[in-house]
């Protein structure tokens, strides 16, 4: 099912109130924006001690409350929105960061993908994305 039609300024209200409890960790605030299925992955964390894809509400919010600690001068940059999705584009002193956002048909986050440069000296690595269903051979 499509995301509902909603305008560019309706989506990026949305994402400025659920960066600013991400800021504060107010898990509750967070957790109101997130479905309950919501898939959160960034193939360029690895260097921060996390791994691959997050499933689950409860599980995306654990993640997102140990990895906020990477991120203390967190500044949001630019929202770009475009059917029913939206890129993020964020700094954190001289990092950058982004993350697209896509919304289900309740307007929710669904998948969260996030894209890190690494510090100096550290590689980024990806991994495989468990929300793509794999192709049987044969």
């Amino acid at each position: 099912m499509a995301p509902p039609e909603e305008n560019a300024s309706d989506i990026i209200a949305r994402i400025k109130v659920a960066l600013a409890a991400w800021s504060d960790l107010d898990v509750t605030r967070l957790a109101e924006h997130l479905s309950d299925r919501v898939v959160f992955g960034s193939p360029s964390t690895e260097w921060l001690g996390e791994q691959g894809w997050t499933e689950g509400k409860k599980e995306v919010l654990r993640r997102f409350a140990r990895e906020r600690s990477n991120f203390p001068e967190l500044q949001l940059v630019e929202i770009l929105v475009e059917a029913g999705r939206a890129t993020i584009l964020l700094k954190d002193g001289d990092r950058l960061m982004t993350c697209l956002v896509e919304l289900d048909e309740e307007g929710k986050f669904s998948r969260l993908i996030s894209f890190y440069v690494a510090p100096p000296g550290e590689a980024i690595t990806l991994r495989d994305d468990p929300t793509q269903k794999k192709e049987s051979g044969g």
